[in-house]
């Protein structure tokens, strides 16, 4: 198995991230769902 060279996601990182985000006045809002070889991983601000 080759390593994968991307870095994993941190789920309360990744979440903590896009409620950051979604709090910028020029984004009202938001919702990420990637899919990575580790998983899928959902999280929206507001």
């Amino acid at each position: 198995r080759i390593p994968s060279p991307l870095k994993r996601i941190r789920p309360t990182a990744f979440r903590a991230t896009v409620e950051r985000a979604a709090k910028e006045p020029t984004l009202p809002g938001a919702a990420v769902l990637p899919r990575t070889p580790q998983g899928t991983y959902r999280a929206v601000g507001c």
